[in-house]
């Protein structure tokens, strides 16, 4: 991806979107730096091919270090990767012949390329079922080859392999996954942990001995929470039903008040940490025996949970803080981590297990479900969008091979305007009427405001959801309405995939536009419910018509996030970068303000345009640059004020013949109008054109040459401007029938036009959209630059203009 390489923590920062005061800040370049480093420390351990192995278990570190590395993005044809899939892919599961090994073997081959594996994946799997125990206490866990009676280690190792390979595409049997699941509950601890052994103390066999209790640790109880959820992810009954073809939503079940993972939730909850593996007596900071051990199980639960929050704990950012900043940062000359404790006190393991937290913990999240109001009523489908986060997952990897997705739960109570930031879109769906107090509503005003995106439904299809969210818009956007979006055109309806028009009435799709593109998607009937029904039941098929919605449903969704996010989402380290400055306030003294024209072709559709291009100017230059926060008329005496004003619009429009001889004299004076046209509008476009000419008919709009200094800097640079004079253009294209809408990009010298006046432009115009790329937002229906370099170009314009 394409970064600035002047003021890079600017840019970063201003379209970041992150928590404003936490004491220890992550910093994307250290975690991007320490994830780096350990992988170039593994790629230098590496000998032929493989790392040293363990006793006992052929092959196992050189599949833990080919996996950690694949997860951190090194491709399958790097030559290290290469080197040990060679080796690897020689073996078959006899020849590994331990769980551990068998397992990680699996799962490389599932991450580097589960097409090219699949028959080598199969064996794996037939060779775990074979192996895991059937009978006796511990039925349903896996164990060493030779010793002992199986135990949780070994289990989450398996699991983890059968989870990987049925994502991948090989069919686990029923009962497999009916035994591990069974296994994982009797081994849970009566407080919700786990420990090494079976916790179980009932006397199953009746002859008045019973198990010996095992002290939960962290690492344990993490492995048992995720053990149980992808157990019950391949078996759950869904909570929407088919009855006489048609389906039936919200059919949730009670809570059940046993249920292990919400056990296991509330145990780490009271004993989370970062700094050790909590448990076993060893106090509120943990143990620092099979630390990063426990921190790869964490970000597994972090992960399959959806939760960003652990009890008060963002774990993600704790996590990261400390193995890229904090106390267990890497290294510093060799870049590899130390352990301690059995498997961690050789370095290529430790190491492996703090980049599978760092890599897999910092996946790109595509969306949030907001949870809100008393108990489960946000949550009526408990797989909807886990599974359309799946579904997405797999569709967008066709541009995007190594692409890997999560989602979140926030919380409507205690999330900030920090934390709804760290999603692109926020799912919102319900049965009774939402209830949101005022600062929520506040907050997700602030959210579109600032680039969010609310995609909701009237999950059960009732009027106490509709009515109570339409009044809850109409509160926070005052002035605009929910529109129908029943243009086939609008990449509403083919951004990731063309939809067959039959489920159309049944769907419908309702938006409310937030300038540069739509803030808000409705839907007022239910849509959820066949997202919940794409993965529900192993072997359940579906009549035609339903199977035929659940693909339009999955479609529709699928078209909402592309359209949302334009497939393009951010590791997880990426959105907690802190401002460094921000657009100064008004009361600034000695600050060079600068201003946005008011006219009637929609002259504030991207309202945080000018105050984005402000703070990028102040960082880069070092100085006070302001914008103002209201409209300047052209009839306002305060216009001779600015040394610039700036204006954006989509429509059509028309100055009065005393508003055009007020603008005529502020150029003529000195002043420099900047204009864009928003969307790339030809509308608008036409109109700044008409009126141009009305105003300088004896000066014309003209090209402005590439090799001018506002896009080619000379060999002094005096405008200290960037070299743009070949950008990014992105072009959407219409998708075929059953393609995905894609983005066309060449490299072309910007396009920008000027009225000269004597030696210097007054008048600077850009036909194609600079504002909405200010506002971070990338289009799929209008031609533009790239966000990037439409920033630069901005920049450079006001550059120019201040340095006349």
């Amino acid at each position: 991806m394409p970064r600035w390489m002047i003021s890079l923590v600017a840019i970063l920062a201003i379209f970041a979107v992150v928590p404003q005061s936490w004491a220890n800040d992550l910093d994307p370049a250290a975690v991007k730096k320490a994830i780096d480093g350990g992988v170039a420390y593994l790629k230098r351990s590496q000998k032929d091919g493989i790392w040293p192995d363990h006793p006992g278990h052929p092959y196992g570190v050189t599949a833990l270090c080919t996996l950690s590395m694949l997860n951190c993005g090194v491709p399958a044809d790097d030559p290290v990767i290469a080197a040990s899939l060679r080796k690897l892919r020689q073996l078959s599961p006899d020849d590994l012949g331990s769980v551990y090994t068998v397992s990680l073997h699996a799962m490389v081959l599932c991450q580097a390329d589960p097409k090219k594996h699949l028959l080598q994946i199969g064996k794996d799997v037939d060779w775990l079922e074979k192996v895991q125990l059937k009978a006796g206490r511990n039925r349903g866990c896996w164990n060493y080859p030779t010793t002992g009676s199986g135990d949780n280690s070994n289990a989450q190792f398996a699991v983890l392999a059968l989870y990987e390979a049925e994502r991948a595409g090989v069919k686990v049997n029923r009962r497999t996954w009916e035994l591990a699941l069974d296994y994982w509950k009797r081994a849970q601890n009566n407080d919700g942990s786990w420990g090494y052994l079976n916790g179980d103390v009932r006397d199953e066999a009746g002859d008045g001995k019973r198990g010996n209790y095992q002290p939960g640790t962290g690492s344990m109880t993490c492995a048992g929470i995720a053990s149980v959820i992808m157990c019950q992810g391949r078996l759950y009954e869904a909570d929407a039903r088919v009855e006489n073809n048609q389906v039936a939503c919200c059919g949730r079940t009670p809570n059940d008040p046993n249920d292990p993972v919400a056990k296991g939730m509330a145990w780490l909850k009271r004993n989370f940490t970062v700094s050790g593996n909590p448990g076993r007596g060893h106090g509120d900071a943990g143990s620092r025996r099979s630390h990063l051990y426990y921190l790869y199980a964490l970000e597994r639960v972090g992960r399959l949970t959806s939760e960003r929050w652990i009890g008060d704990h963002d774990w993600y950012r704790e996590g990261t803080y400390l193995l890229a900043q904090g106390t267990n940062r890497p290294d510093a000359l060799t870049g590899k981590w130390i352990g301690e404790g059995l498997g961690e006190h050789d370095e290529n393991v430790a190491t492996s297990f703090a980049l599978l937290f760092l890599s897999k913990g910092q996946r790109p999240v595509l969306m949030a479900e907001l949870q809100h109001g008393k108990g489960d009523d946000w949550n009526q489908h408990r797989h909807d969008v886990g599974n359309l986060t799946e579904f997405v997952e797999a569709r967008w990897r066709k541009l995007q091979p190594d692409l890997n997705l999560t989602w979140q739960v926030m919380r409507s109570e205690n999330s900030t305007l920090a934390d709804l930031q760290q999603t692109p879109v926020l799912f919102i769906g319900g049965k009774n009427p939402i209830e949101l107090d005022a600062d929520m509503k506040k907050r997700l005003r602030a959210y579109v405001d600032q680039g969010g995106f609310i995609f909701a439904e009237n999950t059960c299809g009732g009027a106490q959801f509709d009515e109570a969210f339409r009044a809850a818009l109409a509160e926070m956007f005052p002035g605009m309405t929910l529109e129908p979006l029943d243009d086939p055109s609008h990449p509403i309806w083919n951004a990731d995939e063309v939809l067959k028009p039959e489920f159309l009435p049944r769907h419908p799709l309702f938006g409310l536009n937030a300038g540069c593109r739509l803030g808000v998607v409705y839907c007022p009937r239910p849509l959820s419910a066949w997202w919940e029904l794409s993965k529900a039941g192993r072997d359940v098929k579906y009549p035609d018509n339903v199977q035929a919605e659940i693909d339009f449903c999955l479609g529709l969704g699928a078209n909402v996030l592309a359209y949302a996010t334009n497939r393009k989402v951010k590791f997880k380290y990426e959105n907690y970068r802190r401002p460094t400055t921000t657009a100064v306030a008004n009361t600034s003294r000695g600050a060079i303000a600068i201003a946005k024209l008011r006219h009637e072709g929609g002259c504030n559709d991207a309202p945080h345009a000018l105050e984005r291009l402000a703070a990028l100017a102040s960082e880069h230059l070092k100085m006070d640059i302001r914008a103002e926060k209201e409209l300047v008329d052209l009839g306002d005496p305060r216009l001779f004020e600015y040394h610039l004003v700036f204006m954006h619009g989509k429509r059509d429009f028309s100055f009065s013949a005393e508003e055009r001889q007020r603008l005529k004299h502020f150029v003529e004076n000195g002043g420099t109008l900047m204009v864009d046209a928003l969307s790339s509008s030809p509308e608008f476009g036409k109109a700044f054109r008409i009126e141009m000419s009305k105003i300088f008919p004896a000066k014309p709009l003209e090209p402005i040459e590439a090799t001018h200094p506002m896009i080619k800097p000379d060999a002094t640079n005096r405008f200290e401007a960037f070299d743009v004079a070949e950008v990014t253009f992105r072009e959407p294209v219409a998708p075929a029938a059953g393609e995905q809408r894609t983005v066309k990009t060449s490299r072309i010298p910007p396009r920008l036009e000027g009225i000269k006046f004597d030696d210097r432009y007054g008048v600077v115009f850009s036909p194609y959209d600079l504002s909405c790329a200010l506002e971070s937002f990338e289009s799929l229906q209008f031609p533009g630059y790239a966000r990037e370099d439409a920033a630069k170009i901005a920049l450079n314009i006001l550059l120019y203009s201040l340095r006349q």
